[in-house]
């Protein structure tokens, strides 16, 4: 429930999701669940939305590194490219070994694939969050 609460912490919206899923057990895209506590979670994986004003200004997105698709080496190339920083301020270890690294824009951007392996999750997406438990037995860290 750590994860839980230092997600509260950062402002971030957040969203049931069922355990061992990626699938949310309530209205997710026209709400913002910003009133939540640990506890709502217990049991339940969570979701962090995405595209969402953030507290302090930006917008909350997440890029999604999936290493069995490529994802590591499409990472590389899009940093090299575009100088893109290394040290994100927040990043997550999903359960199946993939990574998930948290942005903060200037405006939102709607969702889309930055390269092989790596989408980008904006506007009108979501993200499982870490202290889940992935499908395949696995925590996202």
């Amino acid at each position: 429930m750590a994860e839980v609460a230092a997600l509260i912490g950062f402002g971030f919206p957040l969203i049931k999701i069922g355990l061992k899923s990626k699938i949310p057990i309530e209205e997710w895209r026209a709400v913002e669940h910003r009133d939540r506590k640990p506890e709502d979670f217990e049991g339940l994986n969570v979701g962090v939305k995405c595209g969402s004003a953030l507290p302090g200004g930006g917008y909350l997105c997440i890029v999604d590194i999936d290493p069995r698709n490529g994802g590591l080496m499409g990472w590389k190339i899009l940093c090299e490219d575009y100088d893109i920083p290394e040290e994100p301020t927040l990043s997550v270890q999903t359960g199946s070994m993939g990574l998930h690294i948290y942005f903060r824009t200037e405006k939102p951007i709607a969702k889309c694939k930055l390269a092989v392996g790596v989408d980008f999750q904006g506007e009108g997406s979501y993200c499982v969050g870490p202290g889940s438990l992935h499908e395949c037995g696995g925590y996202y860290l």
